[in-house]
């Protein structure tokens, strides 16, 4: 954006600092095998509002935070 800015000449020149950012290494996430998924709906235990939440998580794809967001529509 700050380039195109400038190239604009809009502003004289970018603020933002030119260099390298860092490299971070990509970790794999650990997920539940289909095993392991399966196994939480066998227990007695666990709620009903865990068991729809995981299901969601897994039918959708969808990360933990959007779902924690998810509301119910009210009418």
């Amino acid at each position: 954006m700050f380039s195109y800015a400038v190239e604009l000449e809009l502003i004289a020149k970018s603020p933002v600092k030119r260099g390298v950012a860092p490299k971070q290494d990509k970790a794999e996430k650990p997920a539940l095998r289909e095993e392991q998924f399966w196994a939480l709906f066998d227990k007695d235990g666990l709620p009903i509002r865990y068991k729809a939440f995981y299901m969601t998580l897994r039918l959708t794809g969808i990360r933990t935070g959007e779902a924690l967001g998810l509301k119910l529509g009210r009418h």
